[in-house]
């Protein structure tokens, strides 16, 4: 694991006083780390050893091989319905197996459809005491309100530079800028150098567009439109975000929210051309 430290000490400072709570959500961007920290945590909660995790007692070979029966985690990709969330809900009403606790893990829970997450508030509102769950997101938002005020949010922040160099073998300034810093994207395209090259240059186009005349941003527009406007614009934001941390300009965070506008208004605006060149027109340098 790359970073998280703090909250993995925060979770065994938790478990030894007795002050767990029943649900977490866990939110921060894609490739931070989010699974990694919960199954971290999860290593944490179930370890029978005085200083979790100890790596050798029976709890922790049991998850360590993947078939602790008090470690439930469901499937990082695919739907979930509400048939899932039931079966998970008579899981948790069983007692736990060997552990003292019973550990769920529901990743991604952005895609949990409505009536799963109504479905889900009956377990978060009524908890069985010897069950703790941990749900990820890229964000409060992707949830229904009454499912995030249940849990106890926990923003995961990107890892050092220094902590991703020194962990990474390949990883790079440039790579890191690509990818705002997170170090699960960093591997993704240390082993895809064609999508690497293909981020490069969309980096490139948003150099060029905060600064082109309105002639050159109408042509960029276009060139986005026809080639991948979500990806672009994901792009540009993660490398915004990445300069606003490290304070490169004061038009930094106001671009990123430029673009972070158009990105959400391409989920139900039909025209691209016309959400991009809007975007565009907004963009200063």
């Amino acid at each position: 694991m790359i970073g998280h430290a703090d909250i993995i000490e925060r979770f065994k400072r938790l478990k030894s006083t007795d002050q767990l709570g029943h649900a977490y959500l866990l939110v921060g961007e894609r490739g931070i780390g989010k699974m990694t920290a919960s199954r971290e945590i999860a290593a944490v909660l179930l370890c029978s050893a005085e200083n979790p995790p100890c790596g050798t007692c029976h709890e922790c070979v049991l998850r360590a091989a993947g078939n602790h029966p008090d470690s439930i985690e469901l499937p990082e990709e695919g739907s979930l319905g509400i048939k899932v969330i039931r079966e998970l809900r008579d899981q948790a009403s069983m007692r736990p197996h060997s552990a003292a606790l019973r550990v769920i893990i529901i990743p991604s829970a952005e895609r949990l459809a409505i009536p799963a997450q109504n479905a889900l508030l009956k377990l978060l509102e009524e908890p069985p005491g010897n069950t703790v769950l941990i749900l990820t997101a890229p964000g409060t938002a992707a949830l229904l309100p009454t499912t995030v005020s249940r849990c106890q949010v926990i923003a995961l922040h990107p890892p050092t530079d220094a902590e991703v160099l020194a962990s990474v073998e390949g990883a790079s300034p440039e790579l890191l800028e690509l990818v705002g810093g997170s170090p699960g994207r960093v591997v993704e395209l240390l082993a895809d150098p064609a999508e690497a090259a293909r981020l490069k240059e969309y980096a490139e186009w948003l150099s060029e567009a905060e600064s082109a005349p309105l002639t050159r941003r109408m042509i960029l527009a276009r060139m986005i439109a026809e080639d991948d406007p979500k990806g672009v614009l994901e792009t540009w934001i993660s490398v915004l975000r990445r300069r606003v941390t490290q304070g490169v300009s004061p038009r930094d965070a106001a671009n990123a929210e430029v673009l972070l506008a158009a990105r959400q208004a391409l989920d139900y605006n039909s025209n691209v051309q016309l959400v991009i060149e809007n975007a565009l027109l907004k963009l200063g340098d």
